[in-house]
């Protein structure tokens, strides 16, 4: 640290002391005594003392995101909302006044730099205000990140997906071992980097404004701890694909009414067609599963895009914790998850000072999950599937069966002729789950396999 720092360190921190490393003389460490600075609780301290100072004045912090305040005037006339990540603040006002105030209030307090006008940046985001629509963007980010990878043009060969879905690439994914360490060291040099930190960049970019890149992520997210080479491929592509798609802003309307409808198309690449569907301006929800899409651990993918004015303000697209007995079961699960999205979001909405007095509209193309939600129990229309498991030990597989499952005095097991290996499959049927065991021709009553277990 610059002496002169240290100096005005010393007068205004004068709790903090101030000692030289042993090992490097020329740098120092903070040790905190009574203040803000050093401590591990820094960050809750922080925002503990912004929170009061915005409370003061006036904001209401939001009990759904406690990164948001809001300020109404008491005719509601004017209205100032207040995003806070760590010290950057982006702010939204009905009149100038509101955020002018607000600065000099905050001034009192901290060193503040401030930025209007149509366009700003604010965490990799470039914002654009027209007076039409707002848009969103990290083309610029993105480019960043790109150039990294492919600075010569001419190298670049052009995609339309982010992800590789033939079924060639998915086994090679599967099966591949981990990188040994020295050969690890040889795919970073050659894919620009490590393996996390890669996809560390590819993550912040979905999160913000690319969706389209769920799937990938989280499918190669799950070789962070040990990449292989399939596994760089992989990001090489999702590099490829926002090398050749860098400008894909989010346009949000302006001065449009939320009992109105809007029209959304999606044109596909190449393709002078297009599919088109009309929904509310109010929040709307859009969810759905993938059955077993990875083949190492058959678990589900499920994903909720949650659109208000038309317009994608939120998405979730990520693993089940569970493998799925059947397609019906994953799809319900998707349910659920945007289900619990969609009651945090009207709560938010609330809170902003949106009514949400009408039902939130939830669109789902599999008529057995709606007859279930409608029903409010599982019917007889449950689409099935098989899902294999394997076990070592037949009585180990029985026992997790019949205490974690539970069976029917109906139901009928099969017992295999072997115990080097184990394969049974089950299935839901109107709500009892039951299981057939394979490779034999004798078949047992289920009280026997419980005599036969204990």
């Amino acid at each position: 640290m610059p002496p002169y720092y240290l100096q005005w360190f010393r007068c205004k921190y004068p709790n903090i002391k101030i000692t030289s490393l042993e090992a490097e003389a020329d740098k120092y460490c903070l040790q905190s005594m009574n203040a803000i600075q050093g401590t591990k609780p820094a960050g809750h301290q922080w925002n503990n003392i912004l929170t009061k100072v915005l409370q003061v004045h006036k904001y209401k912090q939001s009990h759904i995101d406690h990164a948001v305040f809001i300020y109404c005037s008491p005719d509601k006339t004017e209205t100032q909302i207040v995003c806070v990540s760590t010290d950057d603040f982006l702010r939204a006002f009905t009149h100038q006044h509101l955020f002018d105030d607000l600065c000099t209030s905050l001034r009192k307090y901290f060193e503040l730099t401030t930025k209007e006008g149509p366009k700003l940046s604010y965490l990799n985001l470039n914002i654009k205000q027209h007076s039409t629509y707002i848009s969103i963007d990290q083309t610029a980010h993105i480019q960043e990140i790109v150039n990294a990878w492919f600075p010569d043009s001419t190298d670049l060969h052009t995609t339309d997906t982010p992800f590789r879905t033939d079924s060639e690439f998915e086994k090679a994914l599967s099966e591949t071992l981990p990188a040994e360490p020295d050969e690890l060291i040889q795919l970073e040099k050659q894919y620009g980097g490590p393996y996390r930190t890669t996809l560390g960049q590819f993550q912040h970019v979905k999160e913000w404004t690319r969706p389209k890149l769920s799937y990938a992520i989280t499918h190669l997210g799950s070789f962070n701890v040990a990449p292989s080479e399939p596994a760089f491929q992989g990001l090489k592509r999702i590099a490829r694909f926002l090398a050749t798609h860098t400008d894909k802003p989010f346009f949000y309307p302006k001065n449009v009414l939320l009992d109105g409808t809007n029209t959304l198309r999606h044109q596909y690449d190449h393709s002078t067609t297009h599919d088109k569907i009309t929904i509310l301006n109010d929040l709307e929800c859009f969810q759905d599963a993938g059955l077993a899409r990875d083949l190492a651990d058959q678990r589900s993918i499920s994903a909720c895009f949650h659109f208000l004015y038309g317009v994608a303000v939120s998405w979730k697209i990520g693993k089940q914790p569970v493998v799925a007995a059947h397609s019906t079961d994953a799809k319900l699960r998707a349910i659920f998850l945007a289900l619990k999205r969609t009651i945090t979001f009207r709560h938010f909405l609330e809170h902003l000072g949106y009514s949400q007095a009408d039902p939130t509209r939830h669109h789902e193309d599999n008529q057995p999950s709606i007859d279930i939600v409608a029903a409010n129990k599982v019917t007889s229309r449950v689409q099935h599937i098989h899902i294999p498991i394997s076990a070592p030990n037949p009585l180990q597989a029985l026992y997790f069966i019949v205490t974690s499952i539970g069976f029917e005095e109906s139901a009928l097991a099969q017992i295999p002729p072997y115990l080097n290996k184990f394969s049974f499959q089950f299935e839901k049927e109107s709500g009892t789950l039951f299981s057939s065991f394979v490779c034999s021709e004798t078949f047992l009553s289920l009280p026997f396999l419980f005599r036969f277990i204990l």
